[in-house]
């Protein structure tokens, strides 16, 4: 939400301007909560133990929800957005350079 109220505001403070930054935000949120959830129900519960809290365990699983987080931003990022491209995806001409 900080997200889409930070960005809606930047881009005109307009309905549309909030909808299209919520639509963004979620576009992010989804990927980075199952990269999250995955995580944790399949490499932390075999991984590392819940209740050790010491030393290099503690920055391993810090390392270990930085890197799911980033997954999930960057599969966010390449996803397709349907808002964007109705239908299929189409090709767009590359720029030349002047």
């Amino acid at each position: 939400m900080p997200f889409a109220l930070f960005f809606g505001t930047m881009n005109g403070a307009t309905r549309t301007a909030y909808q299209g930054a919520y639509l963004g935000a979620l576009y992010f949120a989804y990927p980075i909560a199952i990269a999250i959830w995955a995580l944790e129900h399949f490499v932390l519960r075999h991984a590392i133990s819940s209740h050790s809290i010491l030393g290099r365990r503690v920055a391993l699983r810090i390392a270990l929800y930085a890197v799911a987080s980033l997954i999930g931003a960057f599969t966010g990022a390449i996803a397709p957005q349907p808002h964007d491209r109705p239908g299929l995806p189409e090709q767009r001409p590359a720029r030349k350079s002047p």
